[in-house]
């Protein structure tokens, strides 16, 4: 079949800018004037085709309002297709849907006749897919009263793969026929692969201790490919000669990790790690040895640095914390901090850090609208941001009153060279596992570091804020912390600033019956998964920042079934019994999608089609990423109640790294809560 546009559109201009055309120096002598006048004119003319037009193969017509909605039908319709090389095309696909078994879509200018209707000029584009198209001029003469094709002139070629069936880009079109050639090559190597590979691979070496060069006896070598991480493809030991001999290794990267004689694998005493790659039918030989045994000798315990903390100067002079800060600190340790320091488990860092440094998050997202909401005072809000970026040393004296063991700076860069010996770090570094198992063994079984930010307080010393630090293996948490003061003296008043949240919710603007306003409220439950995966159509946002006010921001999205492939995502082979049923039993329900919409004419936008998931049992829409709005960083939707005319939550920004005003000091991210109203979507053109 072939469809053809409906009208006669205007050509591309390559060969023929203006009067007179120029088509080849072979023909143009042979074309006369007329005709190459007309052809300029017709270039640029439009009108509709007449519909009775017959051919050997079947024509049928292509309207404007067609093809003008297949964009819309494959952005609410998505069936991407991905073969032959090709990029997934909603566009194209929707139109192999429309017109089934055509060869693409062809449109044609008008025609150029000469004077006495002897000669003829017509250029015709033909598309059939991402990098494949074709635009030519051709040119006719009639003869005893039939029309002949003499000259074809090719103007525009991309002559690639194609959609699907779609083809045809002229007479010299090569690229299917070389890309299947190449498959077929493809094919007959990997034949021949397949038969390399059945045969035999050798390995063979020996093993030496390289100060002396005698062999090593016993000496285990772990056999490590991709194909099997974590665990080792195989494990051989060396006989009394040194020697040893693997075969039939996984073809591709292969190292071989010597350790020590032994039982087992132990992280830590690698001696040497040679890699390389093993082609198929390869025998080599190699010598393995390292330059020591040191790995090999059982270091049982990492010894604590004599230097402790009493003789640390900068600690022993130290005159932090003073009087208030030491009773806020005391309120933190009492009330927050005390199992952990009753079961040894936690040790305390002798400095204070400095809250947003370098690429580390702010953990203050919330402290502006919960100052705007009347629960932190302004002025001590203002203090914490100031103080909070200061690293002072904590006195030996407060420390011993409050029974704190502190870390010093050099006992941590010492534990963390020291520990090399227990736990394999390919570079020592303060937080890897060398370090945390050093401290265990240094410090009776310590698995915790726990630091402090110096405190902020407002003027009247009744309100003071501090954020709270727990490093572990693997993990880096914090706390912001309200304190007030009493007759008692200082108590915990909130914890966990960071994570306040506030959502949506509209009241009725004052003097209209019919109006809203998008105000802050106090979430609720947040809506089921069921409830969520219902949600469909197009919705106004309007979010309302609650860092320093200002006009809420509006834009649109559309919402539809998930087809995406993320939905069709698999258990995790780690998972737990209880996870895996906790995720089959989510999958029940097809979250829906959503497209960035233009707000001003509800036409889909360049964006990023994202996806819904949760997390912590909270429900959120992920990840609008786009780049025409909010300079390309993405933003989340967290949900917390759904209506039928409305969606309300919060959102937050995030970014990478932190964000400083024009002295360097950090800025909490924009946040805020969000309204959005349902709304009908735009007539189709």
């Amino acid at each position: 079949m072939i469809v053809l546009y409906d009208s006669a559109t205007t050509g591309v201009e390559k060969y023929c800018p203006k009067w007179p055309c120029k088509l080849s120096p072979a023909v143009d002598s042979h074309v006369e004037a007329s005709a190459l006048k007309n052809y300029a004119r017709a270039l640029s003319q439009r009108g509709p085709l007449q519909r009775d037009l017959r051919g050997a193969i079947p024509i049928e017509f292509a309207s404007t309002a067609e093809l003008v909605a297949l964009p819309s039908l494959g952005a609410s319709r998505p069936n991407a297709i991905e073969r032959h090389g090709q990029s997934p095309d909603p566009v194209w696909d929707q139109f192999r849907t429309r017109f089934p078994g055509a060869w693409g879509l062809t449109s044609v200018t008008r025609i150029a006749f000469s004077d006495d209707a002897d000669q003829a000029l017509l250029q015709i584009r033909h598309g059939c897919g991402a990098r494949c198209v074709r635009t030519e001029s051709m040119f006719f003469e009639k003869r005893g009263g039939t029309w002949f094709i003499e000259s074809r002139f090719p103007e525009e070629a991309e002559d690639w793969i194609g959609q699907g069936d779609l083809r045809y880009v002229g007479p010299d079109a090569k690229s299917r026929a070389l890309y299947f050639r190449e498959l077929d090559a493809a094919a007959m190597a990997a034949a021949d692969s397949v038969r390399k590979d059945q045969s035999p691979r050798h390995i063979r070496g020996t093993v030496i201790n390289r100060a002396f060069g005698t062999p090593i006896a016993g000496a285990q070598i772990f056999v490590r490919s991709p194909q099997t991480e974590p665990k080792p493809w195989a494990r051989v030991v060396s006989d009394s000669l040194g020697h040893f001999a693997v075969n039939d290794a996984p073809i591709g990267t292969i190292m071989l990790e010597l350790q020590c004689p032994g039982p087992a694998h132990r992280p830590g005493t690698t001696l040497d790690a040679p890699g390389f790659y093993l082609f198929p039918a390869m025998d080599t030989t190699l010598t393995l040895g390292p330059p020591d045994l040191r790995p090999c000798w059982n270091r049982a315990r990492i010894h604590r640095l004599s230097s402790g903390q009493l003789t640390s100067g900068e600690n022993f002079k130290s005159q932090f914390p003073a009087e208030r800060e030491a009773g806020v600190l005391s309120a933190v340790l009492r009330q927050v901090v005390s199992s952990r320091m009753l079961s040894g488990q936690a040790i305390f860092s002798a400095r204070t850090y400095a809250r947003c440094s370098k690429y580390e998050p702010c953990s203050t997202l919330r402290l502006p609208q919960l100052t705007m909401a009347g629960v932190l005072d302004s002025t001590a809000t203002v203090d914490f941001r100031l103080h909070s970026q200061e690293v002072l040393p904590i006195s030996t004296a407060f420390a011993k009153e409050e029974g704190m063991q502190l870390l010093t700076d050099a006992e941590r860069a010492y534990l963390g060279e020291e520990g090399y010996w227990l736990a394999l770090d390919v570079v020592p570094a303060d937080g890897g596992p060398a370090f945390w198992k050093a401290l265990a063994s240094a410090r009776d079984g310590a698995s915790e570091v726990i630091s402090f930010t110096r405190p902020g307080f407002n003027p009247a010393g009744t309100q003071a804020m501090v954020e709270l630090r727990i490093e572990t293996q693997g993990d880096d948490t914090r706390n912001t912390i309200l304190l007030k003061r009493g007759k008692r003296g200082w108590r915990i008043a909130r914890e966990h600033l960071e994570n306040e949240t506030l959502s949506g919710k509209l009241t009725p603007a004052s003097g209209k019956v019919d109006g809203g306003k998008c105000v802050p409220s106090r979430p609720g439950k947040p809506p089921t998964r069921e409830r969520l995966s219902k949600v469909r159509g197009d919705y106004e946002f309007e979010m309302i920042s609650s860092v320093g006010g200002g006009p809420g921001v509006q834009w649109r999205m559309r919402f539809f079934p998930d087809t995406s492939s993320w939905a069709r995502a698999q258990p995790d082979k780690a998972w737990t019994e209880a996870q895996r049923q906790k995720f089959e039993q989510a999958r029940k329900f097809r979250l829906p999608v959503f497209v960035v919409l233009d707000p001003a004419t509800g036409n889909r936008m360049r964006s990023v089609e994202a996806g819904t998931y949760f997390k912590s049992g909270e429900n959120y829409f992920a990840n609008a990423d786009h780049m025409l709005q909010f300079d390309g960083f993405g933003y989340d939707f967290e949900v917390y109640g759904i209506s039928e005319t409305g969606i309300f939550g919060s959102w937050e920004h995030y970014s990478f790294g932190v964000r400083i005003d024009s002295k360097g000091n950090p800025l909490p991210e924009p946040s805020g809560h969000f309204c959005a109203r349902s709304v009908p979507a735009p007539a189709s053109p």
